[in-house]
């Protein structure tokens, strides 16, 4: 039987477990990229580079420099032989456009929905406004002056822009796929439906390669979705209405679900009252070098005027 490695960050083990179902004639394994341990990084790159020697077909996200030996480059070097299969990590912030995190890969602030945070409380919370008067930005006004409308299209435009390093193309597919259907759980955690059609994708082009695929006719009915286990972040009624979306939107946040117990969704008062108690236990001076007030300066500044100057 054929072996694959896929490389990829969060979303590897939902497309190991769809490509594995689809297809029974190649065993399918995964290294997630955003779990390296960070006191033990160089080790468990080596050893990731090691099962790709020993595999018949790679398959990875690209990875930049920062990855050491997983850099795209210096592995389809190091595993030369071996069939090197380029595919994209599904990105897409057009649903979820208030959505961002808060430092670094490892060092993420961590909030009511974990490494997830809103934007727009941080914005507010950085400016002083009261959580009631947080509360009542969260309206059309405040999101086109946030330019939260205009992330559909500029996302879609960055993910084809980004497929031009891409084997597994799927950019065209997918700017029709998620006006049609509701694709993603959070901005980079696609649902059953896409994981799906991403995974047929990829096994397309395998079989256009030579490799024999055996594919069941099933659908994504058959998938356990992992990332469904982790948060998940709404559409907002304002973005589903100015997008024509098949949802009507609404404010509900689910924290991560932990084994059998249920998670409550947060309403959206309960998730500003959570990220400013987590916010207000952060040393100031780390949320004013957030990234976010600097890449947002102006559209800030049209909505809190002097406070983020």
């Amino acid at each position: 039987m054929l072996k694959c490695l896929i490389i990829n960050n969060c979303q590897v083990q939902t497309t190991k477990h769809a490509l594995s179902l689809l297809c029974p004639s190649i065993a399918f394994d995964g290294f997630a990229v955003h779990t390296i341990p960070h006191d033990r990084k160089e080790e468990s790159i080596q050893a990731c580079i090691e099962q790709a020697r020993q595999s018949d077909i790679v398959m990875t996200v690209n990875l930049s420099k920062e990855f050491l030996g997983l850099e795209t480059p210096l592995l389809r070097e190091a595993t030369r032989g071996t069939r090197f299969v380029t595919i994209h990590n599904l990105y897409f912030t057009g649903y979820h456009p208030d959505l961002t995190y808060l430092g670094g890969l490892w060092s993420r602030m961590r909030g009511p929905l974990g490494d997830y945070h809103s934007q727009l409380v941080f914005f507010a919370f950085v400016a002083g406004v009261s959580e009631q008067e947080c509360l009542a930005l969260f309206n059309d006004r405040t999101f086109a002056a946030l330019k939260y409308f205009d992330q559909f299209d500029a996302s879609l435009q960055e993910f084809r822009r980004r497929e031009e390093a891409v084997d597994v193309v799927f950019a065209e597919e997918m700017g029709r796929l998620v006006r049609e259907r509701i694709g993603f759980l959070s901005v980079n955690h696609p649902n059953n439906f896409l994981t799906w059609v991403y995974a047929n994708r990829i096994l397309d082009h395998l079989e256009s390669l030579g490799v024999p695929v055996e594919r069941f006719p099933i659908d994504d009915g058959y998938l356990f979705n992992h990332l469904a286990h982790a948060p998940i972040w709404p559409i907002y009624p304002e973005i589903a209405r100015h997008h024509g979306l098949p949802t009507p939107g609404f404010y509900g946040f689910k924290p991560q679900s932990m084994g059998d117990t249920p998670t409550p969704l947060l309403s959206l008062k309960e998730l500003i009252a959570g990220q400013y108690k987590a916010l207000a236990e952060a040393p100031r001076e780390q949320l004013l070098r957030a990234h976010q007030l600097h890449f947002m300066r102006e559209e800030c500044r049209a909505v809190f005027g002097k406070y983020l100057v």
